[in-house]
């Protein structure tokens, strides 16, 4: 069965932390990279976060949010995705969202689309994303190592071997995967990643989606604060909201 574009992307953004953390292959390990509970030790302060992965709006819920954003939110929306099942928990995104004025630029292969943003607060991604990918000896030696900015050559050299492998593959054409890959370089954009000193065991901030990833522990919980076009206003929000989710467990 064919997988989606989509997915052929996210192939494409596997291999980049692949060569860049120099310990995963193909896409099994960026699976159990999503769900696996690490086997470093925990801090308190991580167990007690973790505590909140399936209540992650009485970790930061809307009063909290209206103390550090006091803008209005017309017509606003809760949204509380949850994964099933409860061992895929670390996927789950709770955010509030309301309708924003904003566009972003989504570039496929040679074309260019608008696409509308709606403002958003929350948090997603609590216990353990993708940073364990990169197997290095602690938790964090492989988030400094997942959230960096990529050279070039690294770029280059890991999407080329993503390209060559769908190209391999009888059931996609040669336009499907250049346009594949393209997806992946917009997803990896090599200016992506700011670090933020003094939040958490380490803390880094996604300029291109706005959200922060803050490391406790061995684990991770990533604070959404897209509401403006102004990304320090965005890191602003994000610094705030995340010390009120360390401050529940201090």
């Amino acid at each position: 069965m064919k997988k989606p574009l989509v997915f052929l992307a996210l192939l494409g953004v596997s291999h980049l932390f692949s060569s860049c953390g120099g310990g995963a292959e193909g896409t099994s390990h960026t699976t159990s990279a999503l769900s696996a509970v690490t086997s470093a030790p925990a801090s308190n302060q991580g167990e007690c976060i973790l505590g909140y992965q399936r209540k992650m709006d009485e970790l930061l819920p809307l009063e909290v949010i209206k103390r550090h954003y006091t803008g209005e939110m017309p017509d606003v929306k809760v949204k509380y995705q949850k994964s099933a099942p409860d061992k895929k928990a670390s996927m789950d995104k709770y955010v509030i969202s309301w309708k924003s004025d904003r566009t972003r630029t989504l570039e496929m292969g040679n074309s260019k689309m608008e696409i509308p943003l709606q403002n958003e607060i929350g948090v997603m991604w609590l216990g353990s994303d993708l940073f364990m990918i990169s197997k290095k000896a602690t938790p964090l030696e492989n988030f400094k190592a997942f959230y960096r900015n990529p050279t070039q050559e690294e770029m280059d050299k890991a999407f080329k071997a993503a390209e060559e492998r769908i190209k391999n593959d009888p059931k996609y054409s040669k336009e499907q995967a250049e346009t594949a890959t393209g997806m992946a370089k917009g997803m990896a954009a090599k200016n992506k990643f700011e670090n933020i000193p003094g939040i958490g065991d380490a803390a880094s901030f996604n300029k291109e989606e706005n959200y922060l990833t803050v490391l406790v522990g061995a684990m991770t919980f990533q604070v959404v604060a897209n509401v403006s076009k102004d990304k320090d206003e965005n890191l602003d929000l994000a610094k705030k909201l995340a010390k009120e989710v360390l401050a529940k467990c201090e």
